[in-house]
């Protein structure tokens, strides 16, 4: 049996994807920066917190892993930690 799907549930899922695929790069890059700079995430966790930045590890986990939403506020404390514009972050030609 074959489901009829409206051309409103095309574009959620499209735009999921895409939503998907930016949080998925967003992560590979905030991991790939962790990394180069030679910290785990609870070191990560703990200096963030230090600088007034409340993000637990299993948040920055889920953050490099793209399976979470990412509140502009993390995303701008990690580029600030790391001292990197958060344009960093993305593919190129995105912001």
């Amino acid at each position: 049996m074959f489901k009829i799907i409206t051309e409103q549930e095309i574009i959620t899922k499209e735009v999921n994807e895409v939503e998907v695929s930016l949080l998925g790069y967003i992560g590979y890059k905030v991991k790939k920066t962790r990394e180069e700079a030679d910290i785990n995430i609870s070191q990560l966790s703990r200096r963030l917190k230090n600088s007034g930045y409340n993000i637990s590890d299993s948040t920055l986990g889920k953050i490099e892993r793209g399976v979470c939403s990412l509140k502009i506020e993390d995303l701008q404390a990690i580029s600030n930690f790391f001292e990197v514009k958060m344009s960093a972050f993305f593919p190129e030609g995105v912001l």
